[in-house]
């Protein structure tokens, strides 16, 4: 079912939600107004009608922690079919990153998860982390567009550890998270040693990928293009429409 930027808002969500077919497997609601009360909705029809719902797509939906991590729960205790969650562009916080950790390591069907564009800091970032070292079907995390970085208390040294343990994690997009050099060269030790790995993405923060797919710390400023890796973006770690792609090729000097 896909019902993507329809304007659709809490009360006409009452409706929607209450009458869904009963072996719908998927629902993208991106880009309208659901707010607390339209996800709560939807969270009270996921709890009680038990549908085998593979992905959702909450995408610039308004929804705030409160509701994120009620629905999260209900996903952890009853939805076991649930392979693609995107909860991009949602000003989300440190508040649910215990929740967010807790979906990573007990939903056991989950392989993409999307989670771009918020507010989540280095506890999330820690959460997460912690959470890669057990999860066994995660394939694709996107957590580009946060402040994971820069933080007196960073959560580097439990992604380094996340990504050495992790056996699963096909694709990670930390781009734009104000990684420092050091928390850079501290990641770029728990990456040489993940096995897994086949997309890695960082623009963005003090790094970049050099041409052997090795992450290499540098100080901010400009890197010459002979230095990177140039390549198409994983189309599912963009969350876009089939067919498109962004290509990161620029013809002269990239800033970071």
């Amino acid at each position: 079912v896909d019902l993507r930027d329809n304007r659709i808002t809490p009360k006409g969500a009452i409706h929607l939600f209450q009458n869904l077919p009963s072996n719908i497997t998927c629902l993208n609601l991106s880009h309208n107004n659901l707010g607390e009360g339209g996800l709560n909705t939807l969270t009270d029809a996921l709890k009680s009608h038990g549908y085998p719902i593979e992905v959702i797509n909450l995408e610039n939906t308004k929804v705030n922690d409160r509701s994120v991590c009620r629905l999260l729960e209900v996903i952890i205790d009853g939805v076991a079919t649930l392979r693609l969650l995107n909860l991009s562009y949602n000003n989300l916080s440190d508040t649910c990153a215990e929740r967010i950790s807790d979906l990573i390591k007990y939903c056991d069907a989950l392989q993409e998860l999307y989670l771009r564009w918020n507010k989540l800091k280095a506890k999330s970032g820690a959460a997460i982390a912690d959470a890669l070292g057990i999860s066994n079907c995660l394939t694709v995390l996107d957590l580009s567009g946060n402040t994971l970085g820069g933080t007196r208390d960073s959560c580097a040294p439990k992604l380094k550890v996340g990504l050495m343990e992790n056996k699963s994690l096909l694709h990670l997009d930390l781009s734009n998270n104000y990684f420092v050099f050091d928390e850079t060269q501290i990641i770029a030790e728990g990456l040489a040693e993940n096995q897994t790995i086949l997309g890695f993405h960082y623009n963005g923060n003090c790094g970049y990928i050099d041409p052997l797919g090795f992450l290499k710390p540098i100080n901010r400023g400009l890197i010459p293009i002979s230095s990177l890796s140039i390549t198409n973006r994983i189309d599912s770690v963009k969350c876009q429409r089939r067919g498109k792609r962004e290509n990161l090729l620029e013809l002269s000097l990239i800033h970071i």
